[in-house]
């Protein structure tokens, strides 16, 4: 004896294999499916540009970046092993050494020093002194 069909229902060739009918009233439609793609899509967009403003509102170097054409010079290249290199170069007004690992590259900003106000004025007591 055959159980009565259900039309919601359909049998396969296959399915003995697979031990699962077919349903054909599917409650995932494929526009469903299109409408969750593109809001995913949106949300990505809409978060990718705004991390991009945030990223350029928060970097105070990016107008000197953009202003103005910076040289560099080489001043000095040494190679430290055969894996680390470090470079010298004069960029513009300060100096930068740049230090190549084999785990990447470190940039450093070298800044001169100042001396100190005090050290001038002990160093003009003593002169007044002598």
């Amino acid at each position: 004896m055959n159980p009565p069909s259900s039309p919601m229902v359909s049998t396969v060739a296959n399915s003995s294999l697979t031990g699962l009918p077919l349903r054909h009233d599917d409650p995932v439609s494929f526009s469903l499916i299109l409408k969750v793609l593109l809001i995913t899509t949106l949300l990505l967009v809409v978060t990718y540009v705004i991390l991009r403003w945030y990223a350029r509102r928060n970097n105070p170097d990016n107008e000197l970046l953009r202003s103005e054409a910076v040289s560099l010079r080489c001043l000095a290249a040494l190679r430290l092993s055969t894996r680390t290199k470090v470079y010298l170069l004069k960029a513009g007004d300060s100096e930068v050494m740049i230090t190549e690992t084999p785990s990447g590259v470190h940039v450093t900003r070298l800044f001169k020093k100042q001396e100190n106000i005090s050290d001038k004025q002990s160093d003009n007591q003593e002169r007044i002194k002598k």
